[in-house]
């Protein structure tokens, strides 16, 4: 669906489009545009856009299906990825998004109709992309919309995400997210979204993996399996720069039957580039799926369940895993320490001072009184 009314400079954009498409593509002269709108407005450079490396990272673990969904779509940078490489591979997805903001919608749909038009010239049936304007938590469009590929970058934080309006909300199938934890409401609102054989692949704050207020939504989503992987990404990916974000993978259990599974953790924070990153993480996710599973220790681990869930319930990727320094170190130098502390003991025997025995005997008890 479309706002009534275009903005003055959604209006100048698409007039800019239809001036540059007589010398190229319109796709990539709106493409083009859209790079230099983006940059320009500060309005749009927080939430509106997730980095190609990123959406690369995300799609590398979403794999594909006939349906991808964005509930918080920004201006459809990871949909128009998904829809891109779907094509590459000869294949369509139908692409579902909604967004709260109206301006951010409208350039989410024209990016996907591109493709879609592409699509169609290469003789594909394709649906045409569906986007909705709107709060996902407090009004979502599509209630009944079960997606293979659910995949979302959406915004952390927010303080009135409708926890009290929404406190019987069939979507809280894990607990009731805590009014100081609206990522684990998107979480679970991804989960609602997904088809049984679907994947969910969301970003996520490093502290949503360990904040006390959401333990018991943590601790009832690796019970009962459907947080299946968290991934840890390295600092300076995209805002807020000076935090390394974490990647949760959902897949929908089977709730009637007990979960006796493992928890995926994947540290990526020494990759040096986002191909990099999409390697080791997608790698250790497909590995972890196939029937020889072997970890890579301090890069992935499959932890088991038990052990996830104690007190705290702490998802963070690297207390799972050993520090590097640990991998590193040379049993001579483990030998070498072990000599070292004997030594120390000896020296300390010899600075005490000497005990002498006395006999019994020679001690003279005191006459009673």
């Amino acid at each position: 669906m479309l706002p009534k009314q275009w903005t003055p400079q959604l209006t100048t954009l698409l007039s800019a489009v239809d001036q540059l498409s007589r010398e190229q593509e319109a796709e990539a002269a709106f493409e083009y545009l859209h790079s230099q709108y983006v940059a320009s407005a500060h309005s749009l450079s927080g939430l509106a856009g997730t980095p190609d490396g990123v959406a690369e990272v995300l799609l590398n673990l979403a794999g594909t299906g006939a349906s991808t969904f964005d509930f918080t779509s920004g201006t459809g940078s990871i949909l128009r990825m998904a829809a891109d490489r779907a094509l590459q591979d000869a294949a369509v997805t139908r692409c579902y998004a909604q967004e709260i903001n109206p301006q951010y919608a409208l350039i989410t749909l024209l990016r996907l109709w591109f493709v879609h038009l592409r699509a169609t010239r290469c003789g594909h049936v394709a649906q045409p992309p569906v986007v909705h304007i709107g709060d996902s938590l407090l009004a979502d469009a599509m209630p009944g919309l079960r997606a293979d590929v659910v995949v979302a970058n959406f915004p952390f934080g927010i303080h009135d995400w409708g926890h009290d309006r929404l406190a019987y909300d069939p979507r809280w199938t894990y607990g009731l997210p805590p009014r100081t934890e609206p990522e684990l409401a998107w979480v679970q609102h991804a989960l609602a979204h997904l088809s049984p054989s679907g994947t969910a692949i969301v970003l996520m704050p490093p502290a949503a993996a360990l904040r006390p207020a959401g333990r018991r939504v943590r601790a009832e989503l690796v019970r009962h399996g459907a947080l299946q992987a968290v991934i840890a990404l390295p600092a300076g990916l995209m805002p807020p720069t000076g935090i390394g974000l974490h990647i949760w993978v959902l897949r929908l259990p089977d709730l009637g039957q007990p979960h006796a599974g493992a928890l995926l953790v994947v540290d990526t924070t020494a990759a040096p580039t986002t191909g990099a990153i999409a390697d080791v993480a997608g790698n250790a996710w497909r590995a972890y799926l196939s029937d020889h599973y072997a970890e890579e220790p301090g890069v992935h681990r499959a932890v088991p369940a038990i052990e996830v869930l104690d007190d705290q319930v702490d998802l963070t990727p690297q207390r799972y895993l050993p520090r590097s320094d640990e991998l590193t170190t040379n049993p001579s130098q483990i030998i070498a320490k072990i000599s070292d502390f004997d030594n120390l003991l000896e020296q300390v025997r010899r600075s005490l001072p000497a005990v002498q025995e006395v006999a019994t005997a020679a001690l003279r008890l005191a006459p009673p009184s």
